[in-house]
């Protein structure tokens, strides 16, 4: 079952061969139920462990049952190698290759075990195949359910793969495969900045830099440097204030919904603010008149910090790089601050840091919706150095984002060039030639 068209000299299978010839081994997986589970014995591989085209691993959530369980419900052993194929979101039909340090195993009624005829079709193959975007969609289409999608067992036995000869089959895997470790490493190098940076930012924002740009000592070796506060020790030449004893204006955005798109300003809502920046990709338009009238509230400018006060990103925060006017819905507020007082990066900073993140959640709790009121946001405190020091804290930390940012671009390119060449290679739109293969190559770890 498949709406695409291949080469003509690739053959296509379902999932569940139906031929002796093809055999491929397509199994349910167990019902388990929660009084079957124990605190050791066969562990349980669960939907939670497939992701798409990769085993997650989840120690702390990893749930087994008991030898005499296993053998009294008569389980059904999986091992490292096998494919497991989820049946419910998110997203429906997505699979992974149990890694090979699993000895034996089991799983979840809702994953299906494949284990593909090793003359007819490459595992690494077709794992890519079915992490693909139309191979998901397929599935998806496929999937009923009111409140949870989910694929039945026949539906996903019916849906087609392509079956290259083994020779491209091995060629296209091996390529996707390398793609598959250059952005591994690049993850890996950017998890390392990214907690590299988490330290550096509690020193900072605990001990400060003196005169020279340089660390405090720590408050175990000079103690008169510091002082105790309801946040704990910090340098004794810091102060500590609410928000809105020094900001000059605090307001969040329209409390009604305007009529988007057919307009030319940016409407901002909390969609758009992430963990440190703004994110345009979906972003929403609405005409002057609506801008006009919110703005007449919610001036909000260029460098003004951008709170979000409601939903699922509350508590996230960025800077405004528009240099333009935009218009901000009720969800995400902006706090002004006086420049010549106070350096809005470096209390961004500090609303991002894990103190600051806790902090903010700590007012959220007790709510029946993760809300911020602009009460809260105003009567929130935060250290504060001198206008010098924030300048220095700011200028270090920037220098710090400005790597993460680097290795995150490296790694968002290496992930569109391989969306585009699993696109085009599984559907055999281009052909494996060794010039693609030098290239691909060429971003491997190993090459670098």
């Amino acid at each position: 079952m498949s709406d695409y068209s291949f080469p003509a000299e690739w053959k296509t299978l379902p999932l569940k061969a139906t031929s002796s010839s093809e055999h491929h081994s397509f199994i349910d997986g167990d019902w388990i139920e929660a009084h079957h589970l124990s605190n050791k014995g066969i562990r349980l591989i669960q939907t939670g462990n497939i992701g798409i085209g990769k085993y997650l691993d989840k120690p702390n959530t990893a749930k087994f049952i008991s030898t005499s369980t296993f053998d009294e419900l008569g389980c059904k052993k999986i091992k490292g190698g096998d494919i497991l194929i989820c049946r419910l979101a998110e997203p429906v039909g997505r699979a992974c290759i149990i890694p090979e340090q699993f000895s034996e195993a089991i799983t979840s009624v809702d994953c299906t075990i494949f284990r593909p005829n090793s003359d007819i079709l490459d595992k690494s193959f077709i794992n890519h195949w079915l992490s693909h975007q139309q191979h998901l969609k397929v599935c998806e289409d496929l999937a009923g359910g009111s409140t949870r999608q989910r694929i039945s067992r026949s539906s996903l036995g019916r849906v087609v793969v392509p079956v290259p000869q083994m020779e491209e089959q091995k060629a296209i895997a091996t390529i996707l495969d390398t793609l598959d470790e250059a952005i591994d490493a690049a993850e890996a190098m950017l998890a390392k900045q990214e907690k590299m940076k988490q330290g550096l930012l509690q020193d900072l924002l605990t001990r400060g830099v003196d005169d020279n740009g340089q660390l405090r000592p720590h408050y175990h070796e000079r103690p008169d440097l510091y002082q105790q506060t309801e946040l704990g020790w910090i340098p004794r030449f810091w102060s500590i204030n609410l928000l809105d004893e020094f900001a000059v204006k605090i307001q969040d955005g329209t409390h009604f919904s305007p009529k988007t798109g057919g307009g030319h300003y940016l409407y901002i809502t909390s969609k758009n603010i992430r963990f440190g920046f703004i994110d345009l990709s979906n972003v929403e338009t609405i005409d002057e008149a609506q801008h006009i009238e919110i703005y007449r509230r919610c001036d909000v400018k260029q460098g003004d910090l951008l709170l979000t006060k409601d939903g699922a990103n509350t508590g996230n925060a960025a800077i405004n790089t528009i240099n333009e006017p935009i218009s901000l819905l009720s969800s995400v507020a902006f706090i002004r601050l006086d420049s010549t007082k106070d350096i809005a990066l470096f209390h961004l900073q500090y609303l991002l840091s894990q103190s600051g993140q806790r902090r903010l959640k700590d007012l959220m709790s007790g709510n029946a919706i993760t809300r911020l009121t602009l009460k809260k946001i105003r009567n929130f405190e935060v250290p504060r150095p001198t206008v010098t020091e924030q300048k220095m804290i700011a200028d270090i930390l920037a220098l710090a984002d400005d790597e993460i940012n680097t290795l995150r671009a490296e790694r968002n390119k290496l992930l569109l060039i391989k969306t585009g060449l699993m696109q085009d290679l599984l559907t055999g739109r281009r052909r494996v030639t060794p010039e693609l293969i030098r290239q691909v190559e060429s971003l491997s770890p190993s090459a670098a």
